[in-house]
């Protein structure tokens, strides 16, 4: 995006949509890596048998939603235009509210995690 953005007034306008399309793209576009990320983490979760648990199960549950909820992230490059587009509901609103969700609970979780590290370690 700042590459799209430096010296917009020395370029035609459509290198610089060009540029903006790549970006978002890119941004929503590729989802794989953060759906085996929730995966990965879901796994965590439920196999963890720590007490107390550093990843809940609820959070496990959480980042499966979310895995689900990304999908449609997935085809932003077949759709100029609708809801699976960059800037439609399926691709963009639901899987960015359902990130947002994931990001607090994400710090949540891991603050808890650590609090209670040091506890044990203290004792």
């Amino acid at each position: 995006m700042a590459a799209a953005a430096f010296r917009p007034d020395t370029r035609p306008p459509d290198i610089t949509q060009a540029l903006n399309d790549v970006f978002w793209l890119m941004f929503i576009g590729i989802v794989g890596t953060i759906i085996v990320q929730n995966i990965t983490l879901a796994i965590a979760s439920f196999i963890d048998n720590t007490e107390p648990q550093t990843f809940p199960r609820w959070y496990g549950y959480l980042n499966l939603w979310v895995a689900l909820l990304s999908v449609p992230g997935c085809v932003v490059v077949v759709f100029n235009d609708g809801p699976l587009a960059w800037h439609g509901v399926f691709a963009f609103y639901i899987p960015g509210a359902a990130l947002t969700i994931w990001l607090f609970s994400t710090t949540y979780v891991l603050n808890r995690g650590i609090k209670a590290q040091q506890l044990a370690e203290a004792q």
